[in-house]
């Protein structure tokens, strides 16, 4: 029914242009574009807001109790009787009061500085009591001065004097190195043997020349060299001196380790340094004293403590920085500002409602409503002309204006022979071979797909022994998105001119992963140019071996003279065929269910003669849309 009444409309040239299709969707894109453009605006939306509030119950009766209230009744009126109560409290006054004095800046600077710590420090120190004790004591009180007087005692002292006078001795350093030798330990053995009574009864007994043959007078002879020894003779001017009793006695002692602490302590300056540190002390103590005077007796410092000592400073600090000082300063600020005086105007008014935000909405409401371009908008914004372009979003278009056809959008060999063989293919029942490159080009904006009188190579399938190589006499050229896209339902459309040769068909088609379903947006044969195939196949689950198809023709142009735009609108309630904009064909099909992608593809239907070829599929652009507001999903 559809396809005759396509017929019909054909036969009495009512079927519109391919053209004035594209233009008349370009100017209701145009159209509809102002429209979303005004609507971001936000004045539609403001209107709409606006109306929804001045035409309420609510509105009017604010209206009426906006003209009915005192300004007593206010927030404003509460918040200055809250400011007028704060400013009457003594703490607010005096706080105000202090921060208002004269001298107040130079209180604040005094009481952050660095001047006032040192004062109170200064203050703090001459009334501890320390300053009059540094300021009474004298150096011959210090534990300095005891050291040095110990000192002096202890070096009069004779045993002191003996003990130095033996160390300072020209043998001691003799007699230190000899007191504990071998050498005078040997003199001491050798001395007891030469005072023994066996060695002078054996003197007496032998002869002179006899003796000197003897080890006794070896023994002998080595004890009196021993005894001529200078460090010996040292050590014993040393030990036989009175001084040397003196010395054993306090060599190591607590006495002579104190002395030499004293004369280290007295002759290394120590004493001198704590002699001076002692006088830098004092002389300290009196600077701060005179210091801590000058400052509290200044102009400055007598107002700095007179306003410090004040009921009004006890104010200051209970308030300063406050939540309440700050609520008082807020309030101030509020009952002195425009808002306020204009409000309280406003309040005093007889006309309440003209001063009102309310007020001032429904003069925008009003000046809006006037508003030309809202009109306009109001006018068409649910108009139905424009449910087409709301229905359906764009996901993948092509109008083959670049140098070369898009690698990322289209494929030019079947989508399985890419994958599997990457390397094209045709069926075995094909009298021409799909190349992958030679067989189109793009040309003032239109992807001409050729079909070619040409021998060739190439690689074929037949499902009963799988790829095999053969050779075709012709070639012809393909597109598909079999990379790019797949999709369950939405809208599948082209503008194209069917360029005519006998032997030659065009189609748009699109597939699944096997070669059903399968659906004919059309299939042109160049043998009847004044005809298209439209339809589908599909495999029914209850009957797995017998392929179902259904298939209109559609008569009435000449499809090789102009372009014409192919259109297959799927959902899963319904497919539509739509040719310049006329449905041609409907089909209730709910098998047609998986995601496919298109193809356009060009071949050798009969026998071809020489001067038909080649022909050219010419393809103006191509667009996929889906449903409107829905996602794109791996099922989809």
């Amino acid at each position: 029914m559809l396809e005759l009444k396509f017929n019909l409309k054909a036969k009495t040239g009512l079927i519109t242009d391919a053209s004035k299709v594209e233009e008349r969707e370009s100017r209701l894109r145009k159209e509809y574009g102002k429209i979303l453009e005004y609507e971001k605006t936000g004045e539609p939306a403001r209107f709409f807001e606006l109306d929804e509030i001045v035409n309420s119950p609510e509105f009017k009766e604010k209206r009426k109790i906006i003209n009915s209230r005192k300004f007593s009744d206010t927030e404003a009126y509460d918040k200055l009787m809250a400011y007028r109560e704060m400013k009457k409290s003594r703490p607010v006054a005096g706080y105000f009061r202090f921060i208002s004095n004269p001298f107040f800046e130079s209180f604040r600077k005094i009481e952050s500085s660095d001047e006032v710590k040192k004062f109170h420090e200064l203050e703090k120190y001459v009334r501890s009591g320390e300053l009059d004790r540094i300021k009474k004591m004298k150096f011959e009180d210090t534990e300095a001065y005891e050291k040095y007087l110990a000192y002096k005692k202890l070096k009069k002292s004779p045993d002191i004097q003996d003990y130095f006078s033996v160390k300072s001795s020209k043998y001691f350093d003799a007699f230190k190195e000899t007191e504990n030798s071998e050498k005078l330990a040997r003199l001491k053995e050798l001395e007891m043997f030469v005072n023994s009574s066996d060695f002078h009864a054996r003197k007496k007994v032998l002869s002179s020349s006899e003796f000197k043959e003897t080890d006794e007078y070896k023994k002998y002879e080595e004890y009196l060299h021993l005894k001529e020894d200078p460090k010996i003779i040292a050590y014993y001017n040393i030990a036989s001196s009175k001084a040397f009793a003196n010395y054993k006695v306090l060599a190591d002692s607590p006495d002579i380790m104190e002395y030499e602490k004293l004369e280290k302590y007295i002759t290394s300056g120590e004493y001198e340094k704590d002699k001076k540190q002692f006088e830098i002390e004092k002389a300290t103590a009196l600077h701060k004293e005179k210091e801590y005077k000058k400052l509290k007796n200044s102009s400055k410092y007598k107002k700095y403590f007179k306003l410090r000592g004040s009921k009004d400073y006890e104010y200051y600090r209970e308030l300063h920085n406050s939540d309440k000082i700050k609520e008082y300063m807020e309030l101030e600020k509020f009952v002195q500002s425009v808002e306020f005086r204009e409000l309280k105007k406003q309040m005093q008014s007889r006309n309440k409602f003209k001063n009102s935000p309310e007020y001032q909405q429904l003069l925008e409401y009003s000046e809006l409503k006037k508003s030309r371009k809202l009109k306009w908008y109001l006018k068409l914004k649910d108009s139905q002309v424009f449910d087409e372009i709301r229905r359906w979003e764009l996901v993948f278009s092509d109008d083959f204006l670049t140098n070369g056809l898009n690698r990322e959008k289209w494929l030019t060999s079947y989508f399985w022979g890419k994958n599997l063989l990457n390397d094209s293919y045709s069926l075995a029942a094909d009298q021409h071979y799909f190349t992958a490159d030679n067989n189109f080009e793009i040309k003032n904006g239109v992807l001409k797909l050729y079909t070619k009188r040409e021998k060739i190579k190439g690689k074929a399938w037949d499902p009963s022994i799988g790829f095999f190589e053969k050779y075709f006499d012709f070639t012809s050229g393909m597109i598909n998105t079999g990379e790019s896209l797949w999709q369950k339902y939405g809208a599948f459309e082209a503008k194209v001119r069917l360029n005519a040769s006998p032997s030659v068909y065009h189609t748009f088609w699109m597939v699944s992963d096997k070669m059903v379903p399968h659906l004919n947006v059309f299939r042109f044969s160049g043998s009847n140019k004044k005809q298209v195939n439209i339809g589908g196949l599909w495999q029914d689950e209850s009957e797995p071996d017998r392929i179902k198809k259904t298939e209109s023709t559609v008569k009435g142009v000449d499809f090789s003279r102009n372009y014409y735009i192919f259109r297959l609108e799927w959902s899963p309630e319904e497919i539509i065929w739509k040719i310049n904009n006329n449905v041609v064909k409907r089909e209730r099909n709910k098998a047609f269910n998986k995601p496919m992608y298109l193809i356009f593809s060009s071949g050798i239907a009969g026998d071809a003669t020489e001067n038909s070829l080649p022909v050219s599929f010419d393809i103006d652009w191509v667009k996929i849309y889906r449903p409107a507001g829905k996602q794109i999903t791996e099922e989809n």
